[in-house]
């Protein structure tokens, strides 16, 4: 049995494709229909994109409403940890009898 498919990809990287896949399949497959709105979010050093994240939509656990994605971003020779928060600003709900 080869080690390599004949287009050059290995066996590995195939199978890490596969449980890719089926671990977003449910958000591929909202993004397919339409159903999913995202926000891209890029970072840019000197005019330059140097990373691309998106955004999904998020309930927080205060209640407010928003977007978050957290990965990591290489820039140069230097990997980094980000986090992304927009928070919809008044999405919270009010406390009963509160302000």
């Amino acid at each position: 049995m080869k080690d390599e498919f004949d287009d050059g990809i290995t066996p590995e990287f195939a199978r890490e494709v596969a449980e890719f896949i089926e671990e977003y399949r449910p958000a591929l497959e909202a993004l397919a229909r339409g159903d999913r709105k995202m926000i891209t979010v890029e970072f840019k050093q000197d005019g330059q994109m140097v990373g691309l994240m998106t955004a999904d939509p998020k309930e927080f656990k205060t209640g407010s409403k928003g977007y978050y994605a957290m990965g990591k971003v290489s820039i140069g020779e230097k990997r980094y940890q980000v986090q992304v928060q927009l928070v919809e600003i008044g999405s919270k709900p009010k406390a009963e009898g509160g302000k």
